[in-house]
């Protein structure tokens, strides 16, 4: 009746699999957030001037939760679409999450979460989130007009993120694009593989991979720092 994560801890010994175990789940409670658009069918998102209305990804810890290990804690950081119009109509935002443990096989808690939502009425979905040596966090995502927005804004790539030191929960850093989409994409699967990654050779540049339309069906990666 409550909404919640649930987490579960697996031991896997490569070398005997019988001696692997994956734990009971614990159940850590966040704020109310609404996870399923149209009854959970795959096409959601109306695109600009009409056509086919594409696949939110609901219910889907999206690509991928990422671990990081500090001197003082570890922490898990990871996202999913949610409905931020609790009317009938339907404006995708982000909901991420930061979860924390003081030191390994210690319990997991929440740290952090926001729910993100675009500017100007915008859908902002299908993201993916990681943190930089210093904590600071850095998150690609889709976004697209909305019921609301003033400006057609077809399928196209951003960025934003946040401090270390930030206050909690909120993504602060100006958002900024990466790629402007030209067309609509012309089915309702889309962009089920973004991802983000930091660069080994500073540990600062995070990479951010996604899909959109650019006379046709492209990938664009991005490369930015906080």
């Amino acid at each position: 009746s409550n909404d919640h994560i649930k987490l579960w801890t697996i031991d896997v010994d490569w070398n005997n699999a019988s001696n692997s175990s994956v734990s009971a789940a614990q159940e850590i409670s966040v704020t109310p957030f609404i996870s399923v658009f149209d009854n959970g069918g795959f096409s959601n998102l109306s695109q600009p001037g009409g056509g086919v209305s594409i696949d939110a990804l609901q219910a889907t810890i999206m690509n991928q939760a990422q671990f990081r290990k500090f001197s003082t804690h570890n922490s898990a950081v990871f996202n999913f679409v949610v409905d931020t119009d609790a009317s009938a109509g339907k404006r995708a935002g982000v909901r991420w999450v930061e979860f924390r443990q003081s030191g390994d096989n210690q319990p997991w808690s929440l740290y952090q979460e926001g729910t993100y939502t675009a500017p100007n009425g915008r859908h902002a979905w299908n993201a993916s989130l990681a943190m930089d040596a210093q904590g600071n966090i850095g998150m690609g995502y889709t976004s697209m007009s909305g019921p609301t927005t003033s400006s057609t804004v077809r399928v196209s790539s951003y960025y934003t993120g946040r401090m270390v030191n930030d206050p909690l929960g909120t993504m602060t850093v100006m958002e900024e694009l990466i790629a402007s989409g030209n067309q609509n994409i012309p089915g309702l699967r889309y962009g089920d593989y973004a991802k983000i990654d930091l660069d080994p050779t500073d540990d600062q540049t995070f990479w951010f991979i996604t899909e959109y339309m650019n006379s046709g069906r492209k990938g664009v990666v991005g490369a930015f720092q906080l």
